[in-house]
């Protein structure tokens, strides 16, 4: 008998099974696993969860939840320590819970400290390859691209200036876009990229950094309010991890819901406080004199109340006549015609019905005649 080889092995069933109820186990459950066994885990769900067709959500690949919730990941990390500093648990499934969780986070607040240091450095790196190039084909146009749009828009702080080095890769990037016109870089785009390279020397000029004149000229003619991030930078310098970032914004936002109440309750209290008292009732009288009234709206308000006192003295003058109630021999007398000429018939118990006849009145019939 032939049998065909099979690769799985009695390990791989295992962890399929546990994959498939991953958080239906406590977290005690996976203390005899190495870091290495909790990776595997972690990237067999990963893969498992993804969506079979689709683009953007998550990751790229339409996955609109993460692999595992944050709930379970925070239980197994803080009950087993071993497993809570997993590179790959971090990259797969906790910037996922960050960008799942907090979707309209501060711009400082976008990316650990350390990945924006590494997109900022594989940025510059870019710009430097295609100044090298001096023509742009199509293969870097859109590594350009994406490069552009990562220096745009990511925060600064000196201290990522410095990492970075970010700053003399634009620069040289800029003098090159204008020496060379291969590059095909657009004005606005170049207009761009100077106006936020100046806006990094002004930063780095308020924070003490040794500065040109001209640098110092422009910072004293500027508003540096847009350097308002610098708390936030804060925040994420000290967060070189995706699952210390989430830690980090899940403070933020219960310290902001708690600034908004106590922002909430002073605002209630200074209304109370400043709110005007009734001091004195005025009754309104019948006839109250407008303070500012046009010609046209007094000759109309005049008009108006002629017309009112003409309508009760016609009233009082010829008042309406009630209508006669009619019975139930009226009715049948007058259903197929409104002449009053009739026939009345005596009934019994002393009751009287009048019947309507078919002659016409003899008057209108001497006006036919004529």
């Amino acid at each position: 008998m032939n049998c065909k080889p099979s690769n799985l092995t009695l390990a791989s069933l295992c962890r399929d099974t546990i994959v498939k109820n991953l958080e239906r186990y406590n977290a005690e459950a996976f203390q005899i696993l190495d870091e290495s066994e909790w990776e595997d885990i972690i990237r067999r769900k990963h893969a498992m969860s993804r969506p079979k067709r689709g683009k953007g959500g998550l990751d790229g690949t339409g996955r609109m939840n993460p692999a595992v919730s944050d709930k379970f990941l925070l239980e197994i990390e803080t009950t087993l320590p071993h497993l809570g500093t997993s590179n790959i648990v971090d990259t797969l499934v906790w910037k996922d819970i960050v960008n799942f969780k907090f979707k309209s986070r501060p711009k400082g607040l976008m990316w650990p400290y350390s990945t924006l240091e590494l997109r900022l450095k594989t940025a510059g790196d870019t710009l430097l390859d295609v100044r090298k190039k001096g023509n742009i084909v199509e293969e870097d146009r859109t590594k350009l691209d994406n490069a552009l749009e990562v220096v745009i828009n990511s925060p600064m702080d000196v201290e990522l200036l410095r990492l970075s080095g970010i700053g003399r890769c634009v620069q040289k990037f800029i003098n090159a876009c204008c020496k060379n016109e291969k590059l095909g870089l657009d004005k606005e785009t170049i207009h761009a990229l100077d106006s936020l390279l100046k806006s990094w020397k002004m930063l780095a000029s308020s924070e003490g950094v040794t500065m040109s004149e001209k640098v110092k000229a422009e910072k004293s003619r500027s508003n540096l309010s847009q350097f308002g991030l610098a708390e936030h930078i804060a925040i994420a310098r000290k967060n070189s991890s995706w699952r210390q970032l989430y830690s980090a914004l899940k403070m933020f936002d219960q310290m902001k819901r708690e600034n908004q109440g106590a922002r909430m309750r002073e605002r209630r209290q200074r209304l109370n406080s400043q709110r005007p008292k009734i001091v004195k009732v005025r009754h309104k009288t019948s006839n109250p004199k407008p303070l500012h009234v046009t010609p046209m709206a007094y000759t109309q308000s005049k008009i108006k109340k002629i017309r009112e006192e003409a309508k009760v003295t016609s009233t009082r003058r010829c008042p309406p006549v009630p209508k006669p109630a009619k019975g139930f021999g009226d009715a049948v007398a007058f259903a197929t015609s409104k002449r009053k000429n009739a026939t009345v018939v005596d009934m019994a118990g002393g009751k009287r019905l009048k019947i309507p006849t078919s002659r016409p009145p003899a008057r209108d019939f001497k006006r036919k005649l004529r």
